[in-house]
Protein backbone atom coordinates (compact mmCIF):
# COMPACT_ATOMS: atom_id res chain seq x y z
CA UNK A 1 0.00 0.00 0.00
CA UNK A 2 1.05 3.27 -0.81
CA UNK A 3 0.71 6.03 1.84
CA UNK A 4 1.19 9.42 0.78
CA UNK A 5 3.05 11.03 3.14
CA UNK A 6 3.45 15.19 4.07
CA UNK A 7 6.69 17.36 3.00
CA UNK A 8 8.67 17.15 6.08
CA UNK A 9 11.65 19.13 6.90
CA UNK A 10 14.06 18.24 10.02
CA UNK A 11 13.32 20.25 12.90
CA UNK A 12 15.89 23.07 13.14
CA UNK A 13 16.99 21.71 16.93
CA UNK A 14 17.64 18.22 15.51
CA UNK A 15 21.71 17.04 15.85
CA UNK A 16 21.73 14.94 12.59
CA UNK A 17 25.41 14.78 12.92
CA UNK A 18 26.45 14.31 16.69
CA UNK A 19 29.95 15.38 16.45
CA UNK A 20 31.60 13.49 19.68
CA UNK A 21 34.45 16.32 19.75
CA UNK A 22 31.66 18.79 20.99
CA UNK A 23 31.40 18.85 24.73
CA UNK A 24 30.43 22.36 25.18
CA UNK A 25 26.81 22.65 23.58
CA UNK A 26 25.94 26.69 23.61
CA UNK A 27 23.36 26.13 20.58
CA UNK A 28 20.58 25.48 22.63
CA UNK A 29 20.54 28.29 25.62
CA UNK A 30 19.73 25.85 28.01
CA UNK A 31 19.99 27.52 31.55
CA UNK A 32 23.00 27.86 33.58
CA UNK A 33 24.41 24.68 36.02
CA UNK A 34 22.51 24.93 39.21
CA UNK A 35 24.57 24.58 42.87
CA UNK A 36 25.79 21.26 43.76
CA UNK A 37 23.86 21.80 46.93
CA UNK A 38 20.04 22.76 45.05
CA UNK A 39 21.00 19.47 42.80
CA UNK A 40 21.05 17.40 45.67
CA UNK A 41 18.19 18.83 47.08
CA UNK A 42 16.21 18.26 43.86
CA UNK A 43 17.23 14.63 43.83
CA UNK A 44 16.45 14.00 47.34
CA UNK A 45 12.58 14.24 46.11
CA UNK A 46 12.40 11.83 43.43
CA UNK A 47 12.03 9.41 46.64
CA UNK A 48 8.42 7.66 45.36
CA UNK A 49 8.13 5.04 43.42
CA UNK A 50 4.15 5.85 43.16
CA UNK A 51 5.93 8.86 40.83
CA UNK A 52 6.72 6.20 38.07
CA UNK A 53 3.97 3.98 38.56
CA UNK A 54 1.08 6.58 38.59
CA UNK A 55 0.05 9.10 35.71
CA UNK A 56 1.18 12.49 36.52
CA UNK A 57 -1.00 14.96 39.30
CA UNK A 58 -0.29 18.40 38.05
CA UNK A 59 -2.63 19.91 40.30
CA UNK A 60 0.04 20.88 42.78
CA UNK A 61 2.66 22.54 40.70
CA UNK A 62 -0.38 24.60 38.35
CA UNK A 63 -1.62 25.79 42.35
CA UNK A 64 1.73 26.09 43.53
CA UNK A 65 2.75 28.35 40.09
CA UNK A 66 -0.92 30.48 40.28
CA UNK A 67 -0.05 31.28 43.84
CA UNK A 68 3.51 33.10 42.97
CA UNK A 69 0.95 35.31 40.68
CA UNK A 70 -1.52 36.02 42.90
CA UNK A 71 -3.40 33.77 40.16
CA UNK A 72 -6.27 31.09 40.76
CA UNK A 73 -5.67 27.69 39.67
CA UNK A 74 -7.45 27.87 36.73
CA UNK A 75 -5.47 30.46 35.17
CA UNK A 76 -2.33 28.15 34.84
CA UNK A 77 -2.06 25.48 32.04
CA UNK A 78 1.41 23.16 32.18
CA UNK A 79 2.90 22.16 28.76
CA UNK A 80 5.80 20.68 27.82
CA UNK A 81 8.01 23.05 27.75
CA UNK A 82 6.91 26.19 26.64
CA UNK A 83 7.11 25.32 23.27
CA UNK A 84 4.12 22.51 23.41
CA UNK A 85 1.95 25.35 24.89
CA UNK A 86 2.70 27.46 21.24
CA UNK A 87 2.10 24.38 19.49
CA UNK A 88 -1.18 24.24 21.48
CA UNK A 89 -2.18 28.08 20.98
CA UNK A 90 -1.80 27.71 17.38
CA UNK A 91 -4.16 24.09 16.84
CA UNK A 92 -6.51 25.80 18.94
CA UNK A 93 -6.90 29.52 17.43
CA UNK A 94 -5.78 28.85 13.87
CA UNK A 95 -7.07 26.55 11.22
CA UNK A 96 -7.30 27.26 7.30
CA UNK A 97 -8.04 30.78 6.52
CA UNK A 98 -6.99 31.86 9.53
CA UNK A 99 -3.40 33.80 10.20
CA UNK A 100 -1.35 34.45 12.67
CA UNK A 101 1.18 37.92 12.95
CA UNK A 102 4.10 38.08 14.09
CA UNK A 103 7.84 39.75 13.83
CA UNK A 104 10.52 38.27 11.95
CA UNK A 105 13.20 36.59 12.87
CA UNK A 106 11.35 34.63 15.63
CA UNK A 107 11.54 31.27 17.41
CA UNK A 108 12.42 28.73 14.61
CA UNK A 109 9.35 26.61 15.54
CA UNK A 110 6.70 28.95 15.64
CA UNK A 111 6.24 28.92 11.58
CA UNK A 112 6.16 25.32 11.55
CA UNK A 113 2.91 25.15 14.22
CA UNK A 114 1.40 27.87 12.33
CA UNK A 115 2.03 25.48 9.10
CA UNK A 116 0.72 22.62 10.57
CA UNK A 117 -2.57 24.03 11.57
CA UNK A 118 -2.87 25.49 7.98
CA UNK A 119 -2.65 28.83 8.78
CA UNK A 120 -1.14 31.81 7.61
CA UNK A 121 1.89 33.77 8.79
CA UNK A 122 2.28 37.35 8.36
CA UNK A 123 5.47 38.54 9.62
CA UNK A 124 7.20 42.10 9.99
CA UNK A 125 11.02 42.43 9.88
CA UNK A 126 12.39 43.22 13.14
CA UNK A 127 15.98 42.56 13.07
CA UNK A 128 17.57 45.78 14.82
CA UNK A 129 16.40 49.44 16.54
CA UNK A 130 12.77 49.37 18.89
CA UNK A 131 9.91 47.03 18.43
CA UNK A 132 7.33 48.47 15.61
CA UNK A 133 4.02 47.89 17.01
CA UNK A 134 2.05 49.93 14.67
CA UNK A 135 3.73 48.44 11.54
CA UNK A 136 2.84 44.84 13.24
CA UNK A 137 -0.59 45.54 13.77
CA UNK A 138 -1.11 46.73 9.94
CA UNK A 139 0.52 43.76 8.59
CA UNK A 140 -1.82 41.53 11.10
CA UNK A 141 -5.06 42.81 9.15
CA UNK A 142 -7.74 39.97 10.72
CA UNK A 143 -5.10 37.81 11.82
CA UNK A 144 -6.79 35.60 14.75
CA UNK A 145 -3.36 35.36 16.95
CA UNK A 146 -0.87 37.93 17.32
CA UNK A 147 2.73 36.42 18.66
CA UNK A 148 5.22 38.94 20.31
CA UNK A 149 8.10 37.41 21.86
CA UNK A 150 10.39 39.50 24.74
CA UNK A 151 13.49 38.54 24.99
CA UNK A 152 13.13 37.99 21.32
CA UNK A 153 15.42 34.43 20.13
CA UNK A 154 17.24 34.70 17.87
CA UNK A 155 18.11 38.12 18.35
CA UNK A 156 17.80 38.64 22.33
CA UNK A 157 15.97 42.12 21.52
CA UNK A 158 12.98 43.38 23.88
CA UNK A 159 9.72 44.84 23.75
CA UNK A 160 8.69 47.42 26.50
CA UNK A 161 5.91 46.37 28.61
CA UNK A 162 3.98 49.62 27.44
CA UNK A 163 4.17 48.57 23.58
CA UNK A 164 2.98 45.04 24.69
CA UNK A 165 -0.34 46.46 25.99
CA UNK A 166 -1.11 48.83 23.68
CA UNK A 167 -0.91 45.96 20.78
CA UNK A 168 -2.94 43.83 23.29
CA UNK A 169 -5.70 46.95 23.80
CA UNK A 170 -5.69 47.78 20.20
CA UNK A 171 -7.43 44.68 19.09
CA UNK A 172 -9.31 43.61 22.29
CA UNK A 173 -10.64 40.90 20.19
CA UNK A 174 -7.79 39.03 19.23
CA UNK A 175 -5.47 36.78 21.25
CA UNK A 176 -2.43 38.06 21.95
CA UNK A 177 0.51 35.38 22.51
CA UNK A 178 3.46 36.83 24.84
CA UNK A 179 6.34 34.46 25.00
CA UNK A 180 8.58 34.80 28.05
CA UNK A 181 10.94 32.16 28.03
CA UNK A 182 13.96 34.78 28.40
CA UNK A 183 12.53 37.06 30.72
CA UNK A 184 14.29 36.54 33.58
CA UNK A 185 17.50 37.55 31.98
CA UNK A 186 15.69 40.95 31.12
CA UNK A 187 15.46 44.07 32.30
CA UNK A 188 12.07 44.21 33.27
CA UNK A 189 9.13 41.41 33.21
CA UNK A 190 5.84 42.51 32.22
CA UNK A 191 3.92 39.18 33.04
CA UNK A 192 1.76 40.76 36.08
CA UNK A 193 0.81 44.02 33.40
CA UNK A 194 -0.36 41.71 30.97
CA UNK A 195 -2.39 39.29 32.96
CA UNK A 196 -4.76 42.34 33.73
CA UNK A 197 -5.81 41.62 29.82
CA UNK A 198 -8.34 39.02 28.95
CA UNK A 199 -7.03 38.35 25.49
CA UNK A 200 -3.56 37.90 26.41
CA UNK A 201 -1.76 34.48 27.03
CA UNK A 202 1.33 34.73 28.69
CA UNK A 203 4.02 31.52 28.19
CA UNK A 204 6.98 30.70 30.27
CA UNK A 205 9.24 28.31 30.78
CA UNK A 206 11.53 26.24 33.64
CA UNK A 207 14.08 26.04 30.66
CA UNK A 208 15.89 28.69 30.93
CA UNK A 209 16.31 30.79 33.91
CA UNK A 210 15.24 27.99 36.37
CA UNK A 211 17.65 25.80 34.55
CA UNK A 212 15.29 22.68 33.94
CA UNK A 213 15.37 22.21 30.07
CA UNK A 214 15.81 18.70 30.77
CA UNK A 215 12.17 18.37 32.75
CA UNK A 216 10.43 20.05 29.69
CA UNK A 217 8.04 21.78 31.78
CA UNK A 218 6.40 25.37 30.27
CA UNK A 219 3.22 27.22 31.42
CA UNK A 220 1.26 29.56 30.60
CA UNK A 221 -0.82 32.28 32.41
CA UNK A 222 -4.25 33.85 31.43
CA UNK A 223 -7.97 34.45 31.18
CA UNK A 224 -9.60 31.03 32.52
CA UNK A 225 -11.40 30.64 29.73
CA UNK A 226 -8.02 30.82 27.67
CA UNK A 227 -6.56 28.40 29.78
CA UNK A 228 -9.24 26.05 29.25
CA UNK A 229 -9.01 25.81 25.52
CA UNK A 230 -5.61 25.38 25.89
CA UNK A 231 -6.19 22.43 28.51
CA UNK A 232 -8.61 21.06 26.19
CA UNK A 233 -6.44 20.84 22.68
CA UNK A 234 -3.40 19.32 24.42
CA UNK A 235 -2.41 15.86 25.88
CA UNK A 236 -4.49 14.96 29.17
CA UNK A 237 -0.79 14.49 31.27
CA UNK A 238 1.81 16.86 29.05
CA UNK A 239 4.91 16.49 31.75
CA UNK A 240 6.38 13.80 34.01
CA UNK A 241 5.46 12.91 37.34
CA UNK A 242 9.39 12.79 38.35
CA UNK A 243 9.74 16.59 36.14
CA UNK A 244 6.47 17.91 38.16
CA UNK A 245 7.73 17.34 41.60
CA UNK A 246 11.11 18.47 40.57
CA UNK A 247 9.52 21.59 39.47
CA UNK A 248 7.27 22.32 42.60
CA UNK A 249 10.72 21.69 44.50
CA UNK A 250 12.56 23.90 42.67
CA UNK A 251 9.96 27.12 43.08
CA UNK A 252 9.98 26.43 46.96
CA UNK A 253 13.45 26.62 47.07
CA UNK A 254 15.12 28.48 45.05
CA UNK A 255 15.79 32.28 43.92
CA UNK A 256 17.83 32.06 40.23
CA UNK A 257 18.95 36.24 40.96
CA UNK A 258 22.79 34.99 41.35
CA UNK A 259 22.68 32.25 37.96
CA UNK A 260 20.83 35.22 36.13
CA UNK A 261 23.26 37.78 37.45
CA UNK A 262 26.12 35.61 36.32
CA UNK A 263 25.18 35.12 32.97
CA UNK A 264 24.25 38.91 32.55
CA UNK A 265 28.10 39.81 33.47
CA UNK A 266 28.97 36.78 30.74
CA UNK A 267 26.27 38.32 28.25
CA UNK A 268 28.30 41.92 28.48
CA UNK A 269 32.29 40.50 28.04
CA UNK A 270 30.77 38.08 25.05
CA UNK A 271 29.15 41.05 23.05
CA UNK A 272 32.30 43.17 24.02
CA UNK A 273 34.56 40.29 22.81
CA UNK A 274 32.26 39.67 19.56
CA UNK A 275 32.16 43.17 18.54
CA UNK A 276 35.86 42.97 18.67
CA UNK A 277 36.42 40.10 16.16
CA UNK A 278 34.68 43.15 13.14
CA UNK A 279 30.53 41.80 13.75
CA UNK A 280 27.60 43.53 15.15
CA UNK A 281 26.13 42.40 18.17
CA UNK A 282 22.51 43.14 18.82
CA UNK A 283 21.92 44.17 22.53
CA UNK A 284 20.37 40.87 23.70
CA UNK A 285 18.79 40.98 27.15
CA UNK A 286 18.39 37.37 26.90
CA UNK A 287 21.00 34.51 28.02
CA UNK A 288 23.06 34.49 24.84
CA UNK A 289 24.34 37.02 22.27
CA UNK A 290 23.40 37.63 18.89
CA UNK A 291 25.58 38.95 16.65
CA UNK A 292 25.75 39.46 12.54
CA UNK A 293 28.66 39.90 9.79
CA UNK A 294 28.08 40.70 5.54
CA UNK A 295 30.56 38.81 4.63
CA UNK A 296 29.13 35.22 5.38
CA UNK A 297 32.50 33.63 5.55
CA UNK A 298 33.64 35.49 9.04
CA UNK A 299 30.80 34.10 11.14
CA UNK A 300 31.26 30.40 8.97
CA UNK A 301 34.70 30.73 10.09
CA UNK A 302 34.10 31.55 13.62
CA UNK A 303 31.87 28.78 13.90
CA UNK A 304 34.25 26.69 13.08
CA UNK A 305 37.19 27.63 14.92
CA UNK A 306 35.00 27.17 17.98
CA UNK A 307 33.60 23.60 16.56
CA UNK A 308 37.58 22.77 16.62
CA UNK A 309 37.52 23.73 20.27
CA UNK A 310 34.35 21.22 20.65
CA UNK A 311 31.95 24.46 21.29
CA UNK A 312 28.92 24.48 19.22
CA UNK A 313 26.89 27.42 18.58
CA UNK A 314 23.83 28.02 16.12
CA UNK A 315 23.83 29.87 12.64
CA UNK A 316 21.71 31.15 11.03
CA UNK A 317 21.35 31.76 7.01
CA UNK A 318 19.86 34.91 5.37
CA UNK A 319 16.72 33.57 4.74
CA UNK A 320 15.89 32.98 8.41
CA UNK A 321 17.62 35.98 10.06
CA UNK A 322 19.63 39.13 9.53
CA UNK A 323 21.39 40.05 6.12
CA UNK A 324 24.30 38.40 5.70
CA UNK A 325 25.65 35.23 8.30
CA UNK A 326 24.49 35.37 12.18
CA UNK A 327 25.73 33.47 15.02
CA UNK A 328 23.92 32.91 18.34
CA UNK A 329 25.78 32.06 21.79
CA UNK A 330 24.68 30.39 24.77
CA UNK A 331 26.43 32.02 27.76
CA UNK A 332 26.93 29.37 29.61
CA UNK A 333 27.02 30.70 33.62
CA UNK A 334 30.04 29.06 34.21
CA UNK A 335 33.25 30.96 35.01
CA UNK A 336 35.75 27.57 33.56
CA UNK A 337 33.30 27.20 30.41
CA UNK A 338 32.86 31.07 29.65
CA UNK A 339 36.80 31.26 29.88
CA UNK A 340 36.95 28.08 27.67
CA UNK A 341 34.47 29.90 25.06
CA UNK A 342 36.60 33.43 25.41
CA UNK A 343 39.71 31.71 24.66
CA UNK A 344 38.39 29.88 21.47
CA UNK A 345 36.94 33.37 20.33
CA UNK A 346 39.58 35.56 20.93
CA UNK A 347 42.58 32.93 20.61
CA UNK A 348 41.96 31.22 17.67
CA UNK A 349 42.00 27.68 18.84
CA UNK A 350 42.91 25.02 16.95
Amino acid sequence: MNVPTPEVQPTPYARAVPDERVDLRLDGNEGPPLTPSLAAELAAAMTDPEDWRCYPDERPLRAAIARRFGLTADRVALGAGADELLDRVCRAWLAPGRALAAPQPCFAMLPRYVRAAGAELRATAWTDGPFDADALLAAAGDAAVLALTTPNNPTGLVIPTANLVAVATARPDTLVLVDLAYVDYADEDPTMALLELPNVVVVRTFSKGRSLAGLRVGYALGDADVIAALRATGSPYPCSAPSLRLCERLLALDDPHERVARVRVERKRLAIALGSLGLEVSPSQANFVYATAQDRSTVAMLATRLARAGIAVRLFDAEDAAAGRAVRITCPGDDRAFTRLLGALLGGAS
